[in-house]
């Protein structure tokens, strides 16, 4: 069976992520199944091409409407927008299936219910960084600022893989240094 370099470093993540016992809880229900959900989702849209134009130079594709997505699709996409303030690229693309954006905003829900908004949008700004996705900075920046209320400083200390939370630098920098591992391994 042929087993990917993907593969091997999200086992070996999983694995690093359960034995590692100092990572701070941030609910009750918060958990390493948790964090590892999240820096997985963060790896997957990284491998999309359209997100990481650094490392995947190609042409746009046309980012569709609101109006322009299935009328199924529509429903969800106001949600979105009411929920962020403005319906980021990112879901208008995978709106284009409706099944494919229930999907993720399933996901998405799940993860909301574990993580707080504030450390999902430092894990993200800190590994968006380590993977050189301008599209990824650009969304988490914004919804860092707009939905998180991180201020500026903590923005920037976040893309440096840094928290000025005690609690909240642990993971950051938890996160980015496993991500920075994995980049590292694949540029080999």
């Amino acid at each position: 069976m042929l087993v990917s370099n993907r593969s091997c470093n999200i086992v070996f993540l999983h694995i690093e992520i359960r034995a590692h016992s100092r990572l701070p809880s941030y609910s009750k229900n918060a958990s390493a199944e948790h964090l590892f959900e999240l820096i997985n989702l963060c790896l997957l849209i990284e491998r999309i091409p359209i997100f990481n134009q650094s490392r995947n130079p190609m042409s746009r594709l046309p980012i569709p409407s609101r109006d322009e997505a299935p009328v199924k699709s529509q429903p969800m996409l106001d949600v979105v927008g009411a929920q962020l303030g403005v319906i980021l690229n990112l879901f208008r693309l995978v709106g284009q299936s409706p099944a494919a954006l229930e999907g993720y905003l399933g996901l998405m829900g799940a993860l909301n219910k574990t993580l707080d908004v504030k450390t999902r949008e430092r894990i993200a700004l800190a590994v968006a960084q380590v993977n050189g996705c301008g599209y990824c900075l650009s969304a988490h920046s914004y919804l860092g600022a707009n939905v998180a209320k991180l201020d500026e400083a903590e923005l920037a200390a976040n893309r440096r893989g840094h928290s000025s939370d005690p609690k909240a630098d642990t993971v950051v920098v938890f996160a980015r240094r496993r991500r920075s591992r994995c980049v590292s391994v694949r540029r080999l």
